[in-house]
């Protein structure tokens, strides 16, 4: 069952990421907003991420459902050209997620967390990378 979940998760994304402005504009109060998505019915909603935490090897978010628990959540790794590298996938509610076997040597890691309700895409949070690291 995990391989499908994850090929779900994965289609999803890729699907939604291309729908999305890459370069999210900000508001009035600074906070980033989700362009204009390529499928019918409500705009999507901006996902808020409230923490992001490096560890080292390991990195924890945490965002808000704007969904109000309906949602699966898709976390995205991305590489600074702003491709997917690697897809995490979060049980539908969960709000928080825990990225292990990362390198403690790379120089930064980036992330993007989607969420998919029903199978479309439903909101998409800006960009958040890890400060960026340098060696000792």
């Amino acid at each position: 069952m995990l391989p499908v979940l994850a090929l779900v998760g994965g289609a999803a994304f890729g699907l939604a990421w291309h729908g999305f402005d890459k370069r999210p504009a900000s508001g009035a109060d600074g906070a980033a907003s989700a362009g204009s998505a390529t499928t019918d019915g409500p705009p999507p909603q901006v996902i808020l991420v409230t923490s992001l935490r490096d560890e080292g090897d390991t990195v924890r978010l945490a965002w808000i459902d704007p969904t109000g628990g309906q949602a699966t959540f898709v976390v995205s790794e991305i590489a600074s050209d702003d491709t997917l590298v690697a897809s995490h996938l979060a049980p539908t509610g969960q709000t928080e997620i825990v990225i292990t076997g990362l390198d403690p040597k790379a120089p930064q890691y980036c992330f993007r967390v989607l969420a998919v309700v029903d199978s479309v895409h439903t909101g998409l949070s800006a960009k958040i990378c890890t400060p960026e690291r340098h060696a000792p």
